[in-house]
């Protein structure tokens, strides 16, 4: 019987106090934190505390992160996370994050179909949306290939730490 995340290719779980090492090594990885809002290192002490309260549901927390897993050998792979939960009007904001030896494997755009098809099916919300950096191909294609069309533009958006960028906005709507 399949995960309640699964597919073929990865399944999706809760993060797990032995993914601490991890999480803090793609979390304070210069490269990786390029693409996020996060200004400051993150402790291992901070990573323990946010998995310690990852338990509670996506209505409580307004957020939800998992972690991705390649079914051949159960490696994790990179994570997934829904943030900015807005019940009202029932719409919600996916990011991930895939590690350096993982990328353009699929495992994106699996993570993206799975999560999304929760989103819209499961939690009934009528939106799931995405900021992209323009210039993240491989990211503006793993949201497409599950769906997503790109709906609008954002200009000079983003600080990547030479100057401004244009940040693409990508959406599934409920059927």
């Amino acid at each position: 019987m399949p995960l309640f995340f699964e597919n073929e290719l990865i399944q999706l779980r809760a993060l797990e106090p032995s993914d601490v090492d991890l999480l803090y090594h793609w979390e304070n990885d210069p490269e990786l934190r390029a693409s996020t809002t996060v200004l400051q290192p993150i402790s291992r002490e901070a990573l323990c505390n946010y998995i310690r309260e990852n338990h509670k549901s996506i209505y409580e927390l307004g957020s939800l992160r998992l972690m991705i897993i390649r079914q051949e050998g159960k490696v994790e792979v990179g994570t997934i996370e829904l943030y900015d939960y807005d019940p009202y009007n029932k719409r919600v904001a996916i990011g991930l994050l895939i590690g350096r030896e993982y990328r353009q494997q699929g495992f994106a755009r699996s993570a993206i179909s799975l999560l999304s098809d929760y989103v819209l099916q499961d939690l009934r919300l009528r939106l799931i949306f995405a900021y992209i950096e323009v210039h993240n191909t491989p990211s503006q294609m793993a949201f497409s290939a599950a769906g997503f069309k790109r709906v609008a533009v954002l200009p000079a958006w983003s600080w990547n730490g030479h100057d401004y960028s244009d940040l693409a906005v990508f959406a599934k709507y409920a059927d």
